[in-house]
């Protein structure tokens, strides 16, 4: 499993013959001949397509987890987000590989909208069933006003990475740097 950041798509492929299995994220701009690879939403709640995300895994259930940047939050520049409307996620993406559907099941961060926003670097983590680690790495604002680049690329930035712990969806462990982190892990001291 490969996951593109610049193409906004994970991509699980067979070791053995080096075929594509299939194709998470947003289908739209891709050629025809890649499309019968994405998945198709299967479900009326509400579902979110990842942007430029990091850190996708297999969870042992069979579930794609991620954090979702969200980037833009769309592949057509005249649709694109402002950083200030935005938001990043680390969100559980159900998919069913035999009829190629997928339905959005867990988020954490988009409540949150652009104080959580990180255009670049963050991770999520599978602790154990239901319990989970989000890091937000990448969030910059410049004169209180959230940046939609690297910090890098800005000049009098203000540098902050949130990162939680949820377990049964309750957040029992909240901590804010300020810096920029590319990746967080949970480590024990015994």
């Amino acid at each position: 499993t490969l996951s593109g950041r610049h193409q906004d798509a994970v991509v699980n492929i067979n070791y053995d013959t080096e075929e594509i299995n299939w194709i998470l994220g947003d289908p739209e701009g891709w050629e025809k001949q890649y499309q019968q690879y994405f998945f198709k939403v299967d479900d009326d709640k509400e579902f979110d397509w990842q942007y430029a995300q990091h850190a996708a895994m297999i969870l042992p259930n069979g579930n794609v987890f991620l954090f979702d940047n969200g980037n833009n939050r769309s592949k057509k520049k005249e649709n694109y987000r402002k950083a200030e409307d935005n938001f990043s996620r680390g969100v559980i993406y159900d998919i069913n590989t035999d009829n190629k559907t997928i339905k959005q099941v867990w988020e954490y961060g988009k409540e949150l909208g652009s104080k959580f926003y990180s255009p670049y670097i963050s991770d999520v983590d599978a602790l154990d069933n239901n319990h989970y680690i989000i890091h937000s790495g990448g969030i910059s604002s410049t004169k209180g006003k959230p940046n939609n680049t690297p910090a890098s690329f800005n000049k009098d930035v203000t540098l902050n990475s949130i990162t939680v712990e949820i377990k049964d969806d309750e957040e029992i462990f909240h901590m804010e740097l300020p810096t920029n982190n590319y990746r967080t892990e949970k480590m024990s001291l015994y």
